[in-house]
């Protein structure tokens, strides 16, 4: 459980210093499947830290979230 958890957190380190990850740079970087990454940001993304993209995430910014939905 503490490996997961500080997993998740590198996960969100690594994307306060980008602007977005790749599902399989994240696959590589941790040496885990797929399965698991999916798992890992589907987590991140009920807690409201992330949102998943079609290739990878990008950090959650509830800001910038309502002002491309009010544009539309």
């Amino acid at each position: 459980m503490k490996k997961l958890k500080k997993r998740r957190e590198l996960i969100l380190e690594l994307l306060d210093a980008s602007t977005s990850l790749k599902i399989n740079d994240l696959i590589k970087k941790f040496n885990v499947s797929e399965v698991t990454i999916y798992r890992d940001i589907s987590k991140l993304e009920k807690e409201g830290l992330v949102l998943k993209t079609a290739d990878g995430i990008v950090k959650y910014n509830k800001a910038k979230s309502e002002d491309f939905f009010s544009q539309r």
